[in-house]
């Protein structure tokens, strides 16, 4: 055998036992793939600087959150899972400087960022989430305010442009001077915003983006206050292949990031379980003409059919899929819980399920009493962008009265947020300041949205 062959067989051999060496590792103690390794790294307390200190505690390890259903996967690629888990299960740390600063912003004010959508098609989601976050400011203020001083709310409009939305941010962190910035609607802009909150070390919470990578990025100051995709596609998923037992199944997106991300977990569950996928398509943002993809869906006959996209386009393509004779169940995501989907769809809006992330008829003082006092100032009704954003505002809120105004400590309150007590319910974060608890589905019946039960836990 000559030089080089022999050479070869031992890069060979050598090659094969790193990968044992790494299959391995990721196998966890246990040796079997798909267990997964607790680190057990972390902290136990934090101490901050500075006269109004604040102490996070660590949290219990906190695992991605499981579907308690029937055969619902939730680590479909074995050892190799502990890649992205062991990435959430600490909480994310700012270590940089500020927290020793003299609280800033001392004028008569102190200044809250919204970044929204306000006008054009979809400024139905921004000014609902304005209206919230209005309330809130008031009612804070009616009590006191911060130390005799004001909350002010600063409103900038990102036309749901990823570049408007960074000059937008830019505008409320250096030109306005806000403490910290609630926002935005589109997933996109929402990316764009947490990146430059990084940068400039300001606090950003979203009360209305699903993307469940915005706060998976090691980005310490970026929060969420509603069920991400990955948890609302799990409870859909769970009704429809466990409760329901559907087989086949057509997926219908919008061309969004919010639309492509939500439809992701349903489409992997739908795999692992065996279900299949009929057919998966995208519709545009602003199309009218349904007609062409709902006869496609309708020669296919399937047993379910959901639709990930906007009120708006998800209203006339379920005209359009009735108009074709199709009475299959039609199940979507949380884009769809406004009163202009039942409006827009009429009778061909009866029967849909949808995630549900506010229910507005459970029995609580809390929600009772926004509900009251929303409908007072407004004269309409309050749905969930507007109650969440009211719960992003109160987090900062109260995040700003327990810290001061200095950014770094008002990161710091807002990350420790423990059983908040909101309007939607009781709000945690998990170690990547992304909520965790359960999913609610409801079903439009008699031209309203009603609760049908509730999926998952997701507490650390």
């Amino acid at each position: 055998m000559s030089r080089d062959p022999i050479w070869r067989l031992v890069g060979a051999l050598v090659g094969l036992a790193l990968l044992a060496l790494a299959w391995v590792s990721l196998a966890g103690p246990s040796g079997q793939p798909g267990v997964l390794a607790s680190t057990g790294s972390g902290f136990d307390k934090l101490s901050l600087s500075g006269t109004r200190a604040i102490t996070v505690a660590r949290p219990a390890d906190f695992e991605l959150p499981a579907v308690d259903v029937r055969a619902l996967p939730t680590r479909p690629f074995g050892g190799l899972a502990s890649v992205f888990t062991d990435n959430v299960k600490e909480p994310y740390l700012y270590l940089g400087p500020g927290r020793e600063m003299a609280d800033e912003g001392d004028g008569p004010e102190v200044r809250l960022g919204l970044i929204a959508q306000l006008t054009g098609p979809a400024a139905y989601y921004g000014l609902e989430m304005q209206r919230g976050v209005d309330l809130a400011v008031a009612q804070a203020n009616d009590s006191g305010g911060f130390e005799g001083r004001k909350f002010v709310v600063v409103p900038r409009d990102d036309l749901f442009d990823m570049g408007a939305n960074a000059n937008a941010m830019v505008k409320l962190i250096f030109d306005d001077g806000v403490r910290a910035i609630i926002g935005a609607v589109h997933s996109g802009n929402t990316h764009v915003g947490v990146r430059l909150a990084l940068k400039c070390e300001v606090p950003q919470i979203t009360s209305i983006s699903t993307d469940p990578t915005i706060t998976e990025v090691q980005i310490p100051w970026a929060f969420r206050c509603l069920a991400d995709d990955r948890l609302q596609g799990r409870a859909l998923a769970a009704h429809m292949f466990a409760e329901k037992g559907y087989r086949r199944v057509v997926l219908l997106n919008q061309q969004s990031k919010y639309g492509r991300m939500g439809i992701l977990e349903i489409r992997s569950l739908a795999r692992r379980l065996g279900r299949e996928v009929l057919l998966q398509m995208a519709f545009a943002g602003g199309q009218s003409d349904f007609t062409p993809l709902a006869r496609k869906v309708a020669r296919l006959a399937p047993d379910a059919v959901v639709i990930w996209g906007l009120y708006r386009e998800a209203a006339g393509l379920v005209r359009a899929l009735r108009k074709e004779g199709l009475a299959t169940p039609v199940l979507g995501g949380d884009g769809l819980v406004a009163p202009g989907f039942i409006e827009l769809a009429g009778e061909a809006a009866e029967g849909t399920v949808v995630t549900y992330p506010f229910d507005s008829e459970r029995d609580d003082p809390l929600c009772r009493d926004f509900l009251k006092s929303f409908r007072e100032r407004y004269g309409r009704e309050a749905d969930s962008f507007s109650a969440h954003a009211y719960d992003a505002a109160r987090i900062v809120i109260e995040s700003i009265r327990k810290s001061g105004t200095n950014r770094a400590r008002i990161r710091d309150a807002m990350a420790a947020t423990r059983d908040f007590p909101g309007v939607t319910g009781s709000i945690t974060f998990d170690g990547t300041g992304n909520l965790v608890g359960k999913v609610l589905l409801a079903e439009v019946r008699g031209g309203a949205f009603r609760r049908i039960g509730e999926v998952g836990d997701g507490r650390p």
